[in-house]
């Protein structure tokens, strides 16, 4: 029986038979046979990460696929005897598995965490009434900000990318032993710099910044909280936290509680001094502003899971919402320039499990991230999202 969702705005992915719509794109679910290039070299792709890392995921005969416009395209796969739609990159310095581990079965450490809050979650209400999203990147604040609003309740977003993400992890690990380690790369310290530069143009207070550093810790552990629990179902697993600018929160803290204004190339210093990863890093990806430092972040993330160490080999594989597949990419460029020096060795696949629920209406051209959201009526849409990802209710 198919999921209804009564409430505007939203709507189950198998409930799709000719297309929809999802983040300007155009998309279509189709069988394999009729589908196009993309999706074949997806499905391709697919099988070639399941055989060269001796994963247990059910491939369909007859399998569907997902074709987005944009050129992306998700192929079916069983995974904890659930369906999802994955899309694939393959491995990161760009050989095969037989040449990356001799037909060896390697110690798997998954990599995942979803973003904090919404785009619209957080609002910076200035003394003109004006809002400003504060987590929406590249809004700018214009004026002196009288307050933050922060929305106490998970946004939909939240919802949806924790029970999707924590479901699929939680059924490849009880299929796969070989499964030793979760790495939950959920940013905080990322959280911290979105508001610097409204501090810097004096239009927010070192209180209210200091304000904003607590509430984006606190959303942390919430979301470590929930995500953790809901990967440990079936057999545990270890589960650790990855923080590549941990080493930098207590200098953002100390300098705006001084009244001072932190400067990216402290940050940088204090990056490079305490971290070899990140030193070389830097070496071959220098920042200019901000956002480099929290892109990158996300980069070293990845590759600190995936350097390969003497001894057993061991593998990377990034489980991450599809929007995010550009992170690998930059990861992988830079895997590229470390590797081309002979410094370090980099093993790791990607797999972006497709939502099964997606705007539509409204927000038909909008990521779940972005959707406008309607107060009142998460809790609700929180229990019909969970019970979409329980077992035999996916697409």
């Amino acid at each position: 029986m198919a999921l209804e969702i009564r409430q505007p705005g939203l709507q189950p992915l198998h409930q799709i038979a000719e297309g929809f719509s999802y983040g300007r794109a155009q998309a279509k679910m189709t069988l394999l046979e009729d589908a196009n290039r993309n999706s074949r070299v997806i499905a391709r792709k697919l099988g070639e990460i399941v055989a060269g890392l001796h994963l247990n995921i059910g491939i369909p005969e007859n399998r569907r696929v997902i074709n987005h416009d944009n050129g992306n395209a998700f192929a079916e796969a069983q995974v904890g005897g659930e369906t999802h739609f994955l899309m694939v990159r393959s491995p990161i310095d760009g050989r095969s598995f037989e040449e990356q581990l001799g037909g060896e079965k390697p110690d798997i450490t998954i990599v995942s965490g979803p973003c904090l809050f919404s785009a619209d979650g957080v609002k910076a209400v200035g003394h003109s009434g004006e809002k400003y999203a504060l987590t929406r990147r590249g809004e700018a604040i214009a004026e002196p900000i009288h307050r933050i609003h922060v929305d106490p309740e998970l946004s939909v977003y939240e919802i949806e990318a924790i029970t999707r993400l924590g479901t699929f992890i939680s059924g490849l690990k009880h299929d796969n032993s070989h499964i030793k380690r979760v790495e939950l790369n959920i940013p905080e310290a990322e959280y911290y710099l979105y508001a610097l530069d409204g501090y810097r143009e004096g239009h927010l207070s070192p209180g209210q910044l200091k304000g904003w550093f607590d509430v984006v810790d606190q959303r942390h552990k919430r979301q470590i909280k929930l995500l953790s629990s809901r990967i440990q179902r079936r057999r545990q697993v270890q589960i650790v936290e990855s923080s590549p600018l941990a080493s930098i929160k207590h200098y953002m803290r100390q300098t705006v509680a001084k009244g001072q204004m932190p400067t990216y190339e402290e940050a940088r210093t204090i990056l490079a001094g305490e971290d070899a990863l990140w030193r070389d890093i830097l070496a071959v990806a220098p920042t200019q502003s901000w956002q480099d430092i929290i892109d990158l972040s996300y980069v070293h993330a990845e590759l600190s899971a995936a350097e390969q160490k003497a001894g057993h080999p061991t593998y990377a594989v990034i489980v991450e919402n599809p929007t995010e597949n550009k992170i690998f990419a930059n990861a992988k460029r830079v895997a590229e320039a470390l590797q081309q020096k002979g410094q370090r060795v980099f093993h790791a696949v990607a797999l972006y499990p497709h939502e099964h629920i997606i705007p539509s209406g409204d927000n038909a051209t909008r990521t779940m991230y972005h959707i406008d959201e309607e107060r009142g009526r998460k809790f609700s849409l929180a229990r019909q999202i969970i019970g979409l990802y329980r077992r035999g209710r996916s697409a």
